[in-house]
């Protein structure tokens, strides 16, 4: 915000930090995220256990002595809040319980909504999905509305999560829609009661408030002033001002990610403070009192929640705003770590959910380590740089310190290029975010001012943009680490004793620090000094060890990962590499060697540049066989990328020419390149293959017949749209393949998107034999096996048992909305013997057959499964 909001947030000088209310968030936060998933009764009767236990020790304190009676009052604090936690938590889940509703949802009932959007929509399967890629799916939240059902019309306070197709994609937050649905439960956790996959589109939809259509007409202006950009600075303004990625190239996407930038795409503290500053000096520029530059600045606040949509780090943000423009209204000086608490206690009293948000605690925790870290690391830093570098060069590591832990639980992996990325990008995020709130704010008067604005802000996009593609190429640039919570407690433990060496650094000159050990004396007795030099040999040897601590658990966490991976970060796959399943996000695309720089592609992911750069990596050439299993976004909308310089031979597609919009883009990309596809049938086989490589592939079932010829742009057959999905995912192509290598061979099966209904007809064509002709033989057990899906929870045990594969490869992307996989598809592959590895952890994932023909599994990041089945 501005310099006389922060004034005082972070530990001055000779000062430590208010930690006072900082328990009191945590012990709210591991309330909440316990509660939101123990249910009503647990909620509540840990509620009421805990605060007759803080009014027992509030009894007790009245009559403790003055030490011991802050302790105890800090305690009825912790117990306050965290009653209050609870008992909202009950109440709201209550809420959810009652009626009919979550009944419905278990019996999968078909109904009708009337519900409020709270979100804007969000491709689904489509994680890096590239600008003017199709999409055809889509999620979005569901407010609480009114639900009918079998003869009767209930108001439910729940709240949903609706899939629906392409026809949803222009609807926006603060609208209200009617949907007709197939109910399904949500995840135990879940914020949402139940998800409605929707038949069809909205059969209405009503305007919002007035506050949810000027945001609309703002977030549209900006959109529109961006056009006629390139690509990356064009997509990143809007991303970086309000929150919204829908323009955001899918290559620039995962490269912030890769270089610890993707911060940027998500409006949190910054943005807030940029806002709220810029209002607050321009009141106090026209000459505005006090009270009007406060109140002014509240309303900009407010505004921009609801331009950006209250995300959990602009509700955070928006919140802290807030307690800050409070102290300042009362003439209290407000102090950053007490304010932070604070809004983290309001908002998780507000919504328990926010405390299984991601973003929620990434935003608190990097708030934290702002004010706590930074200004004591800018000190010490400024003792040998300049203060403005010193600042520059602090602010990142702080954040990117503190974060680690909490990032390392969702990928388990350390970025070393995090902090110089963020160093070089951060000055170039100010003036693009204040230029682009400007042309936000004058595109609907004068679309012409708003886009000359935006174009001089794209100049710092375009830099950010910049910098994020050269880091994410940078060798090792991201380190494979211990996952879970091993390594998210090994990373805390490097980055305390980190701590430690840095802000226990000796004052300038030699003075020791007020009220240390050299002022109260080494033998504790008041105004004696102990002898010279003990307190430096102390505060020397007391870095050394941390230093030593931090340094060996590096170590052996590095050897680990190292050895447990087989490849480092940031390297080149293995030369010897038989089958490859490249991540490409939430998608699958998969290869299968066929020569020393051929091989065979089942499916193209979402996006162009990450499955060609995939396939780059892998040195592939040529493709001799394209087998698309079917036509969602997911899985063919990469095909250009994966066409692009290379020769290929036959495509093979599914039968079901459905999305219309992604078969006439397949048509688009081969006609291109002189090609057209042929759909597949059961007992369809080939062979291929040249230089000591030979593969004979099998069509081993199509799931369910559709009676669509399979032409891209046949006519429309079954699940024409009016679903959600299942009938285009029960149409994937089923496939085998015999991979034989200069080593050995091993077999690959995959099954696309199959559902349980086309699962079971794959398992019946198998054991029934019809599958067993020509030169692949009868098919199982297999090698290795692409699970159905993307491991969802849809899969049929005795499939998998029939195919016996020792490995299980899944595609999928971190941070999904399926929650895919789900833990009921990687129990089942342990039952069956099969390792099972997935993308989002791993990324890049080789198998590569050994010289004695063993298997190997080699993985870009993150440690591949203990051992492969024998």
């Amino acid at each position: 915000m501005s310099r006389r909001l922060v004034r005082g947030a972070g530990p001055q000088p000779g000062r430590g930090a208010d930690l006072r209310l900082l328990p009191a968030l945590l012990a709210a936060e591991g309330l909440a995220y316990w509660a939101t998933g123990a249910g009503t009764r647990a909620a509540a009767a840990a509620g009421a256990g805990l605060l007759a236990a803080g009014l027992g020790v509030a009894v007790a304190g009245r009559r403790a002595r003055p030490g011991p009676g802050r302790v105890l009052a800090r305690l009825v604090t912790i117990a306050a809040v965290g009653a209050a936690v609870l008992g909202v938590t009950a109440s709201r889940s209550a809420d959810r319980e009652r009626g009919p509703v979550p009944g419905w949802a278990a019996e999968q009932a078909v109904v009708e909504v009337v519900a409020q959007v709270a979100s804007d929509p969000r491709p689904v399967g489509v994680a890096r999905q590239p600008v003017g890629a199709p999409a055809d799916r889509f999620v979005l939240d569901l407010a609480a509305g009114r639900v009918s059902a079998r003869g009767r019309t209930v108001r439910s306070a729940a709240g949903l999560v609706l899939f629906g197709d392409a026809r949803w994609r222009d609807v926006t937050a603060g609208q209200r829609v009617q949907a007709v649905g197939r109910l399904r439960p949500a995840d135990p956790g879940d914020a949402a009661v139940a998800l409605l996959a929707a038949q069809g589109g909205p059969r209405s939809v009503t305007p919002g408030s007035w506050p949810w259509r000027l945001a609309d007409r703002l977030r549209t202006g900006l959109r529109a002033a961006c056009r006629g950009m390139p690509a990356d600075a064009g997509g990143l303004l809007p991303s970086l001002v309000v929150g919204d990625t829908s323009a955001l190239p899918g290559t620039l996407r995962a490269d912030l990610q890769a270089a610890g930038l993707t911060h940027l795409t998500a409006v949190s503290g910054a943005n807030i403070a940029l806002s709220g500053g810029a209002a607050l000096w321009l009141a106090a520029a026209l000459g505005a009192g006090r009270r009007t530059r406060l109140a002014t600045t509240a309303v900009v606040l407010a505004a921009l929640v609801v331009v950006a949509r209250p995300q959990p780090s602009v509700l955070r943000a928006a919140v802290m705003g807030g307690i800050a423009l409070a102290a300042l209204a009362t003439g209290r000086r407000s102090h950053g770590l007490p304010v932070l608490a604070g809004a983290g206690v309001v908002l998780l009293c507000w919504d328990p959910w926010l405390a299984r948000s991601a973003g929620f605690v990434l935003s608190c925790v990097a708030t934290g380590g702002l004010l706590l870290l930074a200004p004591a690391w800018t000190r010490a830093l400024a003792r040998r740089i300049p203060m403005p570098v010193a600042a520059a060069v602090a602010v990142p590591a702080a954040a990117q310190a503190v974060c680690g832990p909490v990032l390392v639980l969702l990928q388990p992996a350390v970025s070393v290029v995090s902090i110089p990325a963020n160093l070089l990008a951060e000055p170039a995020v100010a003036p693009a975010t204040v230029l682009g709130l400007v042309a936000a704010a004058v595109a609907p008067v004068s679309p012409g001012a708003a886009a000359l604005v935006a174009r001089v802000a794209g100049v710092a996009t375009g830099w950010i943009a910049l910098v994020a593609h050269r880091a994410a190429v940078v060798p090792h640039g991201s380190l494979p680490w211990a996952p879970g919570t091993v390594g998210a407690v090994v990373l805390a433990a490097v980055t305390a004793a980190l701590v430690v060496v840095t802000t226990t650094a000796r004052p300038p000159g030699g003075a020791r620090p007020p009220g240390g050990r050299g002022s109260s004396g080494g033998s504790g007795a008041p105004g004696r000094a102990g002898p010279p030099g003990r307190g430096r040999r102390a505060g020397i040897r007391r870095r050394a060890t941390a230093a030593g601590v931090a340094v060996l658990l590096v170590a052996v966490t590095g050897w680990w990962s190292g050895v447990r991976t087989g490849w480092w970060g940031g390297g080149h796959p293995p030369r010897d590499w038989t089958v490859a399943q490249c991540d490409v996000g939430q998608g699958a695309a998969l290869a299968v060697r066929s020569g020393p720089d051929r091989a065979v592609l089942v499916d193209a992911g979402p996006d162009p540049q990450l499955v060609d750069r995939c396939l780059t990596d892998l040195g592939v050439h040529g493709l001799d066989l394209v087998l698309l299993t079917h036509f969602h976004s997911d899985h063919v909308a990469g095909l250009p990328g994966a066409l692009s310089r290379r020769a290929v031979g036959e495509v093979l597609v599914s039968p079901l020419a459905e999305p219309a919009e992604n078969v006439a883009l397949v048509a688009r990309v081969l006609a291109a390149s002189g090609r057209t596809a042929r759909p597949g049938s059961p007992g369809l086989s080939g062979r291929t293959g040249g230089g000591g490589w030979d593969v004979s592939w099998r069509v081993l079932a199509t799931g369910v017949t559709a009676p669509s010829s399979g032409r891209p742009g046949a006519a429309p057959g079954r699940g024409g749209g009016e679903d959600d999905g299942t009938a285009i995912n029960d149409a994937s192509l089923a496939y085998l393949l015999d991979v034989g290598t200069p080593l050995g061979h091993l077999r690959v099966a995959g099954m696309g998107d199959l559902e349980t209904a086309g699962q079971e007809e794959l398992l019946a064509v198998l054991r029934s034999g019809r599958a067993g002709v020509g030169p692949v033989g009868r098919p199982g057990p297999v090698d290795v096996v692409e699970v159905a899906h993307h491991g969802s929870a849809r899969q049929v045990p005795a499939l998998y048992e029939e195919l016996g594969a020792r490995i299980g490869l899944i595609g999928v992307g971190a941070g999904n909305d399926y929650g895919h996989p789900t833990p009921s598809a990687l129990a089942l592959l342990r039952r069956t013997g099969a390792a099972a590895v997935r993308t989002d952890l791993s990324g890049l994932i080789v198998v590569a057959v050994d010289s004695d023909g063993g298997l190997r599994l080699v993985t870009a990041r993150g440690p591949p499964p203990d051992r492969l089945a024998a």
